[in-house]
């Protein structure tokens, strides 16, 4: 049976000031979080100012940024510093190391001013989270739309999602965005929606241990998940944005899925990405599911 089982922007959480340190995926501020996956730390008086790695990928992350430092122990007792995106006075977004091993791992955050704070956190190997537009991990995605034409040529969506300067209820969240509708064109036009998240890539070393037990690294559904699910998606691609290529940004994962004609007239849809994240003896498959994200289908 199958499991049922993403362009990134920092997100600033606003999140109440605490001597404790707080970890979670950077995408949708959940927990656990997956090795090799961005999350954001919070805590009092982080740095003393905006701190902002300044070399584009391939270069390597910072260890130390704006005198702030990570450290963390495994759940095995190994040590790893911990490469640093940004820094502010109450958050530091980060990359998890990818040697991390599963399990509950220390942090360790020595501040600006030479403080350390210190917290837990639950390490997984997979742990699928989708951006959002807002920022706020439960409306509409970080996405673009590429529309492939019979004669070759392409069109590009930037964005699934325009934002602007007021704040409204939407239904679902409070949020400066509104839905950019997806025309999925003429019958002859392949139209991909492209989702960047993270805590993703990690399915596909999982599936390799089990190459023909009959399950998808990764699925994305449409609809709400529950006993009488929804449908799922082709899936093109589903690993680190870019392949992994040179260049390709620290972290963040991408999910390709191809938008078929019968959801033309559909409106709001609800997507989910879940995730391979294990075996349960005999070849039996669990699988995550990410946040829901919402794309509006003319």
């Amino acid at each position: 049976m199958k499991r049922k089982l993403c362009i990134v922007t920092f997100l600033w959480m606003n999140l109440a000031a605490q001597s404790t340190l707080g970890l979670v995926s950077a995408a949708d501020y959940s927990s656990p979080v997956a090795a090799g996956s961005i999350v954001s730390l919070f805590a009092d008086n982080i740095a003393t100012g905006t701190f902002l790695a300044v070399n584009p990928p391939p270069a390597p992350l910072p260890l130390t940024l704006g005198g702030v430092h990570v450290d963390a122990k495994d759940a095995t007792g190994n040590a790893f510093s911990v490469p640093l995106l940004a820094v502010t006075s109450n958050q530091a977004n980060a990359v998890l190391p990818a040697g991390m091993a599963a399990g509950t791992a220390t942090f360790t955050i020595t501040t600006g001013s030479g403080n350390r704070i210190g917290g837990d956190a639950l390490v997984v190997a997979v742990a699928p989270s989708v951006f959002t537009a807002d920022q706020s991990g439960r409306w509409l995605p970080a996405a673009q739309v590429i529309i492939a034409h019979a004669n070759g040529s392409q069109t590009v969506i930037a964005s699934v999602a325009v934002c602007g300067s007021t704040l409204a209820w939407n239904g679902f969240t409070w949020s400066k965005c509104v839905p950019s509708p997806i025309n999925l064109g003429s019958a002859s036009d392949t139209v991909v929606l492209e989702l960047f998240g993270t805590g993703i890539r990690g399915s596909a070393s999982l599936l390799s241990a089990c190459p023909n037990c009959g399950y998808d690294a990764v699925d994305v559904a449409v609809g709400p998940l529950g006993s009488q699910c929804c449908h799922y998606l082709p899936v093109l691609y589903a690993g680190p944005q870019g392949n992994g290529a040179p260049g390709s940004f620290y972290g963040l994962d991408q999910v390709n899925v191809v938008l078929p004609h019968d959801l033309s007239g559909s409106g709001l849809l609800p997507l989910t990405i879940v995730a391979l994240s294990g075996f349960a003896g005999k070849g039996v498959g669990m699988g995550s599911d990410s946040n829901t994200v919402y794309v509006y289908i003319q």
